[in-house]
This record gives structure tokens, C-alpha cells and sequence, in this order.
């Protein structure tokens, strides 16, 4: 436990859930559930005929561009299966990038505090 807390205190606006509180929950989202199962997941985005696809597993589900696809990767490698998403699909891209850094960089801190 003190570990998750000093990981934490290091990220400080970095961290995943302050992002997702902050920046999403506080404007207009829709509900949507991913198909994330109880296991690591490493989801990989598609590119297909069709469009963007994310691949999660066996799994796989149509996105309607890049951006919301970086988006629900992000909350894919945590292992959430319902997420909400914003209406206004301008500030996807930017708060996959805030995501997908804060993600990299908690994996960066947690490496340190393990060597």
C-alpha cells in the first residue's frame, strides 16, 4: 500500500484517476463498456478496411477515429470495463495524450521504486 502512495505523491496531476475525475467526469459523457476480462489486458489498435478497431483479447470494437480509440485503450490496459467517454470528441485526442503519458509515466516511477 505505501507503495501505490508514494507512486502517488510522485505523479501528482499525472495521475490516471485524478485525470479521469478532473477533465472527464466533470463535462458531458456517455457510458460505454469495453469487453475487459479479469486478466492483464494489452490492447492493440487496428486498422482496418472498415475504420479503427481496438483489439482487446479475442475481442475487438469499433471506434470511430484514432483518438477514441487511444482513449479506450488507455482504461483497456487498466482492466475497466465501463468507462465514460465525452460527448465532445475535440477533446478526445487531447486527454488520450494526458492519459496515455500519465500511464507511461506511472509505469516509469513504478520500475524505479521497485529497483
Amino acid at each position: 500500500m505505501q507503495l501505490v502512495s508514494d507512486i502517488r505523491a510522485r505523479l501528482g496531476d499525472q495521475w490516471i484517476p485524478q485525470i479521469y475525475e478532473e477533465k472527464i467526469r466533470t463535462g458531458r459523457t456517455r457510458s460505454f463498456e469495453l469487453p475487459v476480462k479479469a486478466r492483464e489486458n494489452d490492447p492493440e489498435i487496428l486498422y482496418t478496411l472498415l475504420g479503427v478497431e481496438l483489439k482487446i483479447g479475442k475481442d475487438r470494437v469499433a471506434c470511430p477515429d484514432l483518438a477514441t480509440a487511444r482513449y479506450l485503450s488507455v482504461f483497456a490496459r487498466i482492466g475497466c470495463p465501463k468507462v465514460a467517454v465525452p460527448y465532445d470528441i475535440t477533446q478526445l485526442s487531447g486527454i488520450a495524450d494526458d492519459l496515455e503519458t500519465a500511464w507511461h509515466r506511472m509505469l516509469l516511477v513504478f520500475h524505479e521504486g521497485r529497483v
